[in-house]
């Protein structure tokens, strides 16, 4: 789940790619009326023509267009000067008001007009100008109950995160960058967004400082912290301002259906899961109080004993240095920071000391009375304390839930429970409404010698200091009600010792956490499968239905306790809100063209997760691959990441965002986050952007992203725990750290731009999705459907396997065989793509989809095709077939409709998804006659019938599948994973051929439609031959000798090594930048030579002429008329890792025979009359 965004210096900002305010215009001219003519659309921000501005006392000018929408083309404005920020309304010719349309979203806006006028009253009552409305709760919890949701309440605004601020004019709503569109569609015209992290837009608490002199400014003191409050009571003073804190909370006093206290009940944590009993934290918290070091305040010196002496040998007096008092409240500078929510969360312990954090036990032994001690010690005299102990208070729910390994339900998806928490050196006070306490609770209470008061007595308590004498400790995030309780005198402020103990997870928490995510594992795995089907058979599923399932298949885990947030599930646009979450009744539709993102997780007993994935069931653009690749490649980083003891995530954040910046784009929100175990999933002090040195135990979220507004978004998140590792060298003695992930869900390839990645980060992502199939299979057992797609999904096929994809196989000896004629075709190339642009997508789905090998046939891939008619129904209509031996299913309908006749039937209960790369089809199941020839008539043959197709541009009705039976296996569903007989299996089987193989003519390509091919059924066609038929296969190919023949690739890919060799033996060649194809100039045209692949020890020679594109076809490239181009292309990194020496599609098998035998797992090459033919 992505966390709050990071502190961004001001000298990164313009690199950061900060979204600008939508209509902000700033001025420095002056006028009193303002009308602006809106020159943008619908579909665009508004631009503003600012000819005129307006008056105002305040230096901050900025105007903002209509919180309700966008403006219609050619509309009219009235601006507004409310407190400095100009207001504008859409009107019309007259200059009355209009609504503008709402954007098209799964948000409701709400009318807060009442709600903000009886607020109002009561502001003007309390003689209050600005009332401040925070998303927090009187623990200072980012996630809130229901009946402390305040802030959506008076706004109508449904994120986490956000402040308002109502004046008695207007109202305002600050907001990071993970809501700033949800923000915009849910409030209504009362209120002004303003888009903290954006341009100059400033945090509220730096924003109010610029109001009208005098003012007061009004909040409940319970919801705001103490260094907030306390920096914003001295900034105000300074400008004649003041705070004021109303005894009752206004916005409660106008909730009038404000919903009830929660009173779930309050449970005991095991050990078997907490790893550290109640009494022994408690026992640390103690010591650390006791060893806390005392400010001078709070000592007073005594000297040692001496005998009697004269006065004259008493040590002559000197005046104590002159010391400042001790700070107990932080800085403007330290508390006042630049983006108020830029903190990781609300458990955050603040700003920490710049020279020294907290260790393990929360002890610093820096002392700032070192220099009084000196001046005493050097006396002989030693210090005695005033003050004989400290004590601390807990208000923050995770801590209070991690202290005394209790858990409960107060707040939605949070194992929390509503408490405050004295502890003293030797006695505790839990203040809690009795009512959720059983029996068993309170013994256990006893015996931690914790005495329990209700909630509501904490104030009297505190006042009173029914606690006794000492200091309390408070954490700069308590609420700011807590000090005002207590005297100056009777606190100090500094870092939460809970909060960094709990932060630092223990073996027990640890493994526990293995196991929950390994459990998650499975959840998200078995609901991948099941997701995928649906959409395949072409079921509408919406975004909350997938949460829906997901949820359900996450019940069916051991120790699943509820979710850990509400899922987001995303598709298209709404995945580029960072926190969008579907409901049942605004839900849109999954859109197979477009990326789907899920962020969700579950709470277990043993752990809290939070993962993310994103995927596409479709065929993604060249956008969407490049923008998720990027990501993967900030995701990689992280992960990979080895550094010294002491660094921050701070420093590690930049590692995330490096490939995003490289191509100008970037993420608002915060890379990492800390979570708790069975707590929150946001947890503190530590997080990636945060100045807070990691350390061994801390666990932390990876999560970097990518938000195209209106568009998609990609973001991809695992869990990480920080532990020690070995390094070759120990730089200066130095403990260095790094990461172990306990995410285990394969990271989905279709969008991977695999030239994009380093080697080690092709490395990074086969072991990972590797590591995902080890763990998760052998769960799965009971799940065939999750199985085979763990297997799919987690396995990266190998050079060998893939050879033994091509090999499909072939017989010795001439048969009784059918001939079928077979027609080329050339395919114009259109969007800018290139040949080596669909060869190299082609490469990537032949290495990485061996068990489905029906996903390796790139229809948007292939520019040289070549196509049978083949007839179905009876009678017969015929459609016009690609022939693919990398796949085994037929299908038709992709440009010619099906016609059915009287021996169709279709197979009700079934469909298939064929998956082609950057192609798919997806229809019904049905079986009919099926003519190849009129001696090869195949009655009631299995095929599909498309309904929808992508990929297909009309130049083809569908594809003949001619590779092995198995590759089909998992195509038609439901069919008990059994594959669904090919047409060779078919032929076969009706006693139509002898043998199962088939052997394949193509002659080189001169224009589009020549019938001058060949495809033989039962054998091989022996008059094709000049040479004789050499097999291969059965036996191992050495990965440095392995060659690729594959009839879905154009042209021929040899190593980088072997490239350069090849142009530079012809002088002047480049390649050439529009068609990316080997440009010769004519005058080394003459000195091309012959190239041999080599296989087995068998040379094929690869002619001079045979290397040349064929010059007919150039224009169709996008090439030069007149120019010589070769179809010889180097390997790119990622297909040379593979093993493959060469990789020879079209243009190889143009020149050679190739024969298929299915039943002996080999396949032939022999030379023809084209091999040498001087034709192009």
């Amino acid at each position: 789940m992505s966390p709050p965004p990071p502190q961004i210096p001001a000298a990164l900002q313009n690199l950061c790619g900060q979204i600008p305010l939508p209509g902000i215009k700033r001025s420095n001219t002056t006028s009193s009326k303002h009308t602006y003519q809106s020159k943008s659309s619908m579909s665009s921000r508004p631009t503003f023509n600012t000819q005129t501005s307006y008056d105002s006392h305040n230096s901050e000018k900025v105007g903002f267009d209509d919180p309700m929408g966008y403006p219609p083309k050619g509309g009219l404005f009235r601006a507004t000067n409310i407190d400095g920020v100009i207001k504008l309304t859409a009107v019309d010719e007259e200059g009355k008001a209009i609504r503008t349309p709402e954007l098209d979203s799964g948000y409701r806006r709400t009318d807060t007009t009442g709600r903000l006028s009886e607020l109002r009253k009561l502001m003007r009552n309390e003689k209050i100008d600005y009332y401040i409305v925070p998303s927090e709760d009187a623990h200072q919890s980012e996630y809130v109950a229901a009946s402390d949701r305040r802030r959506e309440y008076i706004s109508g605004f449904t994120g986490s995160a956000g402040t308002a601020i109502v004046s008695l004019n207007n109202a305002y709503l600050f907001t990071d960058s993970r809501y700033y569109i949800q923000a915009e569609r849910e409030i209504d015209r009362n209120w002004s967004l303003f888009k903290v992290g954006s341009g100059e837009v400033k945090p509220w608490n730096e924003w109010i400082l610029n109001r009208a002199r005098g003012a007061a400014i009004g909040i409940d003191s319970r919801l705001i912290a103490h260094d907030t409050a306390t920096a914003l009571t001295s900034a105000l003073k300074l400008r004649g301002m003041r705070m004021a804190y109303p005894q009752r909370n206004l916005v409660d006093q106008i909730w009038k259906d404000r919903p009830s206290k929660s009173c779930a009940p309050i449970y005991i944590h095991d050990m078997r899961y907490a790893g550290e009993h109640a009494a022994s934290k408690l026992d640390r918290l103690r010591i650390w109080l006791k060893e806390y070091p005392v400010p001078a305040a709070d000592l007073k010196y005594s000297s040692p004993p001496r005998p009697s002496s004269p006065a004259r040998d008493r040590p002559t007096s000197k005046p104590l240095p002159d010391l400042p008092p001790p700070s107990r409240a932080p800085s403007r500078q330290s508390s006042m920071r630049k983006d108020s929510l830029s903190r990781q969360n609300s458990t955050s312990s603040g700003p920490h000391p710049p020279t020294r954090t907290p260790s393990r036990s929360g002890i610093s032994r820096k002392n700032s009375t070192s220099s009084r001690e000196n001046f005493h010690r050097d006396r002989g005299e030693t210090a005695v304390r005033l003050i004989p102990h400290y004590s601390t208070f807990v208000s923050n729910l995770s801590c209070i839930a991690w202290l005394l390994n209790l858990r409960g339900g107060d707040v939605m998806c949070n194992p929390l429970f509503h408490a405050y928490l004295w502890v003293g050196v030797d006695k505790a006070t839990l203040f809690v409404d009795a009512r959720k306490l059983s029996d068993e609770v309170k013994r256990y209470l006893r015996e931690l010698k914790i005495s329990v008061k209700e909630v509501s007595d904490v104030w009297g308590y505190l006042r009173k200091r029914e606690f006794g004498s000492g200091k309390v400790i408070i954490p700069p995030k308590t609420p700011y009600a807590v000090s005002l309780m207590l005297t100056y005198s009777n606190y100090m402020v500094a870092p939460s010792w809970v909060e960094s103990n709990k932060a630092i997870k223990n073996k027990v928490e640890i493994e526990g956490f293995r196991n929950a995510y390994l459990r998650d594992g499975v959840a998200m795995t078995k609901w991948f499968a099941w997701l995928e089907e649906q959409l395949r058979a072409g079921n509408t599923i919406t975004e909350w239905e997938a949460a829906e399932m997901l949820t359900q298949f996450r019940k069916q885990g051991e120790h699943f306790m509820g979710l850990a947030y509400e899922n987001i599930s995303a598709t298209g646009a709404n995945a580029a809100l960072p926190h969008y979450s579907p409901t049942k009744g605004l839900s849109s539709a999954i859109d197979v063209q477009t990326p789907y993102l899920n962020d969700s997780g579950g709470q277990y007993k043993d752990g809290t997760c939070d993962t993310t994935r994103t995927v596409h069931f479709g065929h993604p653009t060249d956008e969407q691959c490049e923008a998720f690749t990027r990501v993967l490649k900030g995701h990689i980083a992280i992960d990979s990441a080895v550094f010294p003891q002491g660094t921050t995530g701070k420093q590690l954040d930049v590692l995330a965002r490096h490939a995003l910046w490289k191509d100008g784009l970037n993420y608002l929100h915060g890379t990492g986050h800390g979570f708790g175990s069975f707590l929150s999933v946001h947890e503190g002090p530590h997080g990636f952007g945060i100045d807070v040195p990691l350390e061994v135990g801390h666990v932390i979220t990876n999560e970097p992203g990518f938000y195209k507004e209106g568009s998609f978004g990609v973001r991809i998140e695992s869990a990480l725990v920080v532990r020690r590792v070995e390094t070759k060298g120990q730089f200066g003695g130095d403990i260095w750290l790094g990461f172990e992930r306990f995410t285990c869900v394969p990271i989905q390839t279709r969008m991977v731009k695999m030239e994009l990645l380093t080697k080690d980060e092709r490395r990074w992502l086969k072991e990972h999705n590797r590591k995902c199939k080890d763990l998760l299979a052998p769960l799965l057992e009971d799940d065939a459907r999750a199985l085979r797609w763990i297997r799919r999904e987690s396995t990266r096929t190998s050079p060998q396997q893939t050879s033994a994809v091509v090999q499909v196989l072939a017989h010795d000896a001439p048969v009784q065989i059918d001939s079928l004629p077979i027609s080329a075709n050339f395919k114009p190339l259109k969007g800018g793509s290139t040949l080596v642009d669909r060869d190299r997508a082609r490469f990537w789905s032949l290495f990485t989809r061996h068990e489905k090998r029906a996903q390796s046939v790139g229809l948007k891939n292939t520019a040289v095709h070549y196509t049978l008619n083949v007839g179905f129904g009876s009678p017969p209509t015929y459609y016009e077939l690609l022939i693919d031996t990398g796949s085994a299913y037929t299908w038709i309908g992709a440009a010619k409709k099906y016609v059915e006749t009287k021996t169709s039937t279709r197979q009700t209960n079934q469909s298939f998804y064929a998956a082609y790369g950057s192609g798919s089809a997806v229809g019904a199941h049905y079986k009919d006659q099926v003519t190849l020839s009129p001696s090869l008539v195949i009655s009631n043959k299995s095929f599909g019938v498309a309904s929808s197709t992508d990929g297909v541009d009309g130049s083809f009705d569908g594809i003949l599948g001619l590779g092995p039976t198995g590759l089909g296996k998992n195509v038609v569903t439901p069919n008990n994973g059994k594959p669904v007989p090919t047409i060779m299996d078919a032929l076969l089987a009706q006693k139509k051929i002898e043998h199962n193989m088939f052997g394949i003519s193509f002659t080189p390509t001169k224009s589009r439609g020549t019938i001058d091919g060949e495809l033989t059924f039962g054998g091989y066609n022996a008059q094709k031959l000049t040479g004789k038929l050499n097999w291969y296969g059965n036996q191992t190919l050495q990965s440095s000798s392995t060659g690729v023949v594959d009839t879905g690739t154009t042209l021929i890919y040899i190593t980088p090594k072997a490239f350069k060799v090849y142009s530079e033996s012809l002088p002047g060649s480049k390649i050439d930048q529009s068609t990316k194809l080997l440009e010769i100039p004519k005058d080394s045209v003459g000195k091309m030579k012959s190239l041999f692949f080599v296989i087995n020890g068998i040379p094929y020679e690869f002619t001079p002429n045979a290397q040349l594109w064929p010059r007919t076809l150039n224009t169709a490239l996008g090439g030069k008329a007149d120019a010589y181009y070769s179809v010889i292309s180097p390997l790119s990194d990622f297909e040379a890792d593979t093993g493959s020496s060469f990789i020879n599609g079209y243009a190889f098998l143009e020149r050679f025979y190739s024969a298929y035998d299915a039943s002996k797992s080999m396949i032939g090459f022999a030379t023809t009359s084209s091999t040498t033919a001087e034709i192009n």
